[in-house]
């Protein structure tokens, strides 16, 4: 088995006869992918409810099964860090990670957290605000690695990503009956030949589903495409900050 980061490269096979350097292929995204789908809700206190299911592919398989070296009580630790990025008074409640035997490479890691927030509505007058959860990259490592990466402003040597990956989210949102949506942010799509990401909202009476694609595309982005790449990454985290707004039923 050849680590999805090794694409690209070139290695030799133990042969008593010896061999000549073979090219090892660049995975596919689809290869690398992950699956999360979050249902969330928030009660009329502000306070946000929210279960994340997720299961990982190819890379993002074998970044999960690193977890099961980490002592129990430092997983939760790291998992409750990367939550407060959604919100700082995210609360981790419970944490399952499977299958518990780990040399089971026939199914895939999978992860299911559940979490609260307080006060996630933002009062604005007389409109209630809130983020879809699922757009944060709190959410996903390898997006984090992603915006981390693309900081610099230009580069002058090629920007080695380790590995191609897609990520698809699925996020339900539910909000007390007494209010509705007075606007949803804009779909947004972005394709070149880096990055890929699509992020579609609608509403749904007293809920808000936002479906969510990002890809990476190429996992070596050469000087000549980081402007190109740059550019995209700001635009999925410009996405990511849009808040639903939402307004009292009998609001005039």
């Amino acid at each position: 088995m050849i680590p999805a980061s090794s694409g690209g490269t070139h290695a030799f096979r133990i042969m008593p006869e010896g061999d000549v350097p073979r090219a090892i292929p660049i995975s596919s995204p689809q290869e690398n992918r992950g699956e999360m789908t979050v249902v969330s809700s928030i009660d009329d206190a502000g306070t946000l409810r929210s279960e994340v299911d997720f299961q990982g592919f190819g890379a993002r398989d074998a970044i999960l099964r690193g977890f099961y070296y980490v002592d129990p009580a430092k997983r939760k630790e790291w998992f409750s860090y990367m939550l407060a990025g959604i919100s700082p008074s995210s609360k981790l409640t419970d944490l399952d990670l499977s299958p518990d035997n780990l040399d089971d490479l026939t199914r895939p890691v999978t992860y299911e957290l559940h979490y609260q927030a307080d006060d996630y509505l933002i009062e604005a007058g007389s409109y209630l605000l809130f983020r879809m959860t699922g757009n944060s990259s709190s959410l996903d490592w390898i997006r984090q690695d992603v915006e981390e990466a693309a900081a610099l402003k230009t580069r002058e040597y090629p920007l080695d990503l380790m590995h191609t990956s897609t990520l698809s989210v699925t996020e339900t949102m539910t909000f007390p009956e007494k209010y509705c949506v007075r606007t949803l942010p804009e779909n947004v799509s972005v394709n070149n030949d880096c990055i890929e990401y699509t992020q579609i909202y609608e509403s749904a009476g007293s809920s808000v589903i936002c479906r969510q694609t990002f890809a990476v595309k190429k996992e070596r982005i050469p000087p000549g495409d980081y402007p190109a790449f740059r550019d995209s990454v700001k635009k999925l985290k410009d996405a990511s900050r849009r808040y639903v707004i939402l307004e009292e039923k009998n609001h005039e």
